[in-house]
C-alpha cells in the first residue's frame, strides 16, 4: 500500500524549508540537478525548490527525501507548498517474480497495483492513467496516475508515478501533490518537473517499456521488452 506522507499543499504559516546538497545518502543536489544514486535517476530542479524538515518528512533509512516549491499564495493569501516526494523500496519476492497465480504479470504491474492508494481506500480517486507514450514522461518503465485527493481537509490532486530499477530490485515511487484550485500553469509546472525524471544507465530498466494497447475496445497498458 502507498505510504501516505506529511503533506504540506496548503498551510496558513508554513514551516520553515531548508536548501540542502545532500537530501538523503547517496542522494544529491548540485547546480540544479538532483541525482538519486539509489534508483538510478536524476532530474532537473528550480531554485523555487526546498527541502523538508526532517519532523515533516523522514524515511526509513534514508530511502527517499521531500521537497516543497515556496511562491505560490490561495486566493485568500495563504502560502501553499506544492510538495514532490521521491522514495524508493525493496520489491518483494512476489512483486519480482514474473509469474502470479499462473499469469505472466510484470513485476512493475505487481507493484503498482500492491501500492496504489485507490485500490485500498476510497480517499483517493484515480483520474487518469499516463505513460511515456502520452509524452507525460520521459522514463520508458513507468506508469503514472493522477488522483483526486483531500488533503488538509481541501480538495487536491496527487501525480504519482511508479518506476522500477530492476538491476537493483527496487520499487520507486515519485509523488507530486498541489491544491485541485491551483491554476493550470501550476499544474503544468508540476506535470513537467515529472517528466523531467530520467534514468543514469542504460542497466536500470533494461529493455523493458510501457505501452498502450486495446483489447476489445478497454485500453490496456502492457510491459514488454523493446525490439532491438
Amino acid at each position: 500500500m502507498m505510504r501516505r506522507l506529511a503533506l504540506l499543499v496548503l498551510l496558513v504559516a508554513a514551516p520553515a524549508f531548508a536548501s540542502s546538497a545532500e537530501l538523503a545518502k547517496d542522494v544529491l543536489w548540485a547546480n540544479g540537478v538532483i541525482s538519486i544514486k539509489p534508483c538510478g535517476l536524476q532530474f532537473t530542479i528550480s531554485d523555487h525548490w526546498e527541502q523538508a524538515p526532517k519532523r515533516v518528512a523522514s524515511f526509513p533509512d534514508e530511502s527517499g527525501f521531500m521537497l516543497g516549491r515556496r511562491g505560490f499564495k490561495d486566493k485568500n493569501g495563504r502560502e501553499f507548498i506544492p510538495t514532490l516526494s521521491v522514495f524508493w523500496q525493496e520489491l518483494t519476492q512476489i512483486q519480482l517474480s514474473t509469474v502470479i497465480e499462473g499469469q505472466d504479470v510484470d513485476p512493475l504491474m505487481a507493484y503498482v497495483m500492491d501500492n496504489r492508494p485507490d485500490v485500498n481506500s476510497e480517499d483517493d480517486a484515480p483520474e487518469r492513467m499516463f505513460i511515456w507514450q502520452d509524452e507525460a514522461l520521459t522514463l520508458k518503465y513507468a506508469v503514472g496516475f493522477e488522483f483526486s485527493a483531500v488533503l488538509n481537509k481541501r480538495p487536491s490532486k496527487a501525480l504519482v508515478v511508479y518506476t522500477i530499477n530492476r538491476e537493483m530490485g527496487l520499487g520507486i515511487q515519485i509523488v507530486v501533490e498541489f491544491p485541485d484550485e491551483s491554476s493550470a500553469e501550476i499544474q503544468e509546472e508540476m506535470e513537467a518537473l515529472l517528466k523531467g525524471f530520467a534514468t543514469t544507465s542504460s542497466m536500470v530498466h533494461g529493455s523493458r517499456e510501457a505501452f498502450r494497447n486495446r483489447v476489445d475496445d478497454v485500453l490496456l497498458i502492457e510491459f514488454r521488452d523493446r525490439a532491438e
